[in-house]
C-alpha cells in the first residue's frame, strides 16, 4: 500500500512539476515577445472591427490592438498593458452605437473569445476574477497557460509578430498613392463592395439582421449594457490618471442602417459622450456622417473599406498634430 501512495505522490509530483515548467514558459514567452514587439509607441488603436482598417503609418507611431468583436473590457486590459510598456500619448478609440447595447453584455458574459483575449496582458487572479463561465477559464488554462503553447513558440522562433492581440494588418504600405487608388477601384468593382451588395434582398436582409442583433433582440429597446459603460468609464480614468488624450471615434454608417438605430441609444450615446468629453483630456470624433453621399467607401452597413481606414488615418493623425 505505501509503495503505490508513494507512487501515486511521485506521478503528482512529476504532473504539477511539469505543468508548472510549461507555465513558467508559456510566461516568459508572452511577457518577452509583448515587451519586444509592442514597444516604442505613443499612440494606441483600441476598439472593434470599425477602426481595424485604421492605419498604423498613416497614425503616426501607432500601434492598432482593434480586434473583431472586441469589446471594451478587452481594450480595458490591453490599454493597461501597453500603457505599462510604452509611454503613450494618445489613445484611439472606436465609440459607436453598438459598444453600448444589451448585446455587449450578452458578449462580455458568453462569449468564450472574450476570455482568451484578456490573456496573457492580465495575470492570472485578474484572469479568473473576469471569467464569469468557470469552463471557459477551464479551457483557456488549459489550452494557453498549462500546456505547451506551440504556435506562440513556433512564432518566438520565427520572429513573427505575436498576433493573439490583434489579428488584423493595419501597417499595410502602399509604394504610391496612384498603387492604393487602383487597388480602391478595384474593389469597388468587385462583389465585396457595399453599392453592389446593396442592391441585393440577401443584402437587405443582413441589415435588418444586424439591426435586431445590436438594438432590438432584448424585451425592451432601452437596456443599456452597464459593463460597457463601466470600462470605458475605466478607460477614461486610466486615461485622466496618466496624462493620456483619449479620442473617441465614431467610424461611419451608412444610412439605411443608421437611420434604422433606437433614438433610445442615439440619445442614450449622446449623453455618455457629452459626460466624458466634460473632462479636458477627452475629444470626440465624429466621422459617421462624412461619406453619407459616397457608398464607395462601405465593405457593408457599418465597416469601411482599407482604403477608406488610410483616409480616416490621416485625418486622426491631422487631428494629434493639432
Amino acid at each position: 500500500m505505501k509503495y503505490f501512495l508513494r507512487k501515486i505522490l511521485f506521478l503528482v509530483i512529476l504532473v504539477c512539476s511539469s505543468i508548472s515548467i510549461v507555465a513558467c514558459l508559456n510566461y516568459h514567452l508572452f511577457g518577452k515577445m509583448l515587451t519586444e514587439q509592442y514597444s516604442g509607441y505613443s499612440n494606441l488603436i483600441l476598439g472593434n472591427s470599425h477602426v481595424m482598417p485604421f492605419n498604423e503609418n498613416e497614425v503616426h507611431g501607432s500601434i492598432n490592438l482593434a480586434q473583431e468583436g472586441g469589446t471594451y473590457r478587452t481594450a480595458y486590459f490591453k490599454l493597461l498593458k501597453i500603457a505599462d510598456i510604452n509611454n503613450i500619448s494618445n489613445v484611439i478609440l472606436g465609440c459607436s452605437y453598438q459598444n453600448f447595447s444589451h448585446t455587449q453584455d450578452k458578449i462580455l458574459n458568453e462569449n468564450l473569445e472574450q476570455v482568451y483575449r484578456i490573456y496573457p496582458l492580465v495575470n492570472f487572479k485578474t484572469l479568473v476574477l473576469n471569467s464569469p463561465n468557470k469552463l471557459q477559464l477551464l479551457k483557456v488554462l488549459t489550452r494557453e497557460i498549462l500546456t505547451p503553447n506551440m504556435p506562440i513558440l513556433c512564432r518566438y522562433l520565427t520572429n513573427k509578430n505575436f498576433m493573439s492581440i490583434a489579428s488584423f494588418d493595419s501597417n499595410k504600405i502602399y509604394k504610391s498613392r496612384k498603387i492604393l487608388k487602383l487597388e480602391f477601384e478595384r474593389i469597388n468593382s468587385g462583389r465585396g463592395n457595399y453599392l453592389r451588395k446593396m442592391k441585393t434582398k440577401k443584402f437587405q436582409d443582413r441589415i435588418v439582421t444586424k439591426l435586431k442583433y445590436n438594438f432590438f433582440d432584448n424585451d425592451s429597446t432601452q437596456y443599456l449594457s452597464s459593463l460597457s459603460i463601466n470600462y470605458l468609464d475605466k478607460m477614461a480614468l486610466f486615461c485622466r490618471k496618466n496624462g493620456i488624450n483619449l479620442y473617441l471615434v465614431k467610424t461611419p454608417l451608412v444610412p439605411n442602417y443608421k437611420n434604422n438605430i433606437p433614438e433610445y441609444y442615439k440619445r442614450s450615446y449622446n449623453e455618455i459622450i457629452n459626460r466624458l468629453v466634460e473632462n479636458d483630456n477627452v475629444t470626440f470624433v465624429d466621422f459617421c456622417d462624412l461619406y453619407d453621399d459616397d457608398l464607395s467607401m462601405f465593405r457593408d452597413e457599418e465597416h469601411v473599406l482599407p482604403y477608406c481606414g488610410i483616409l480616416l488615418s490621416q485625418r486622426i493623425d491631422s487631428i494629434l498634430n493639432i
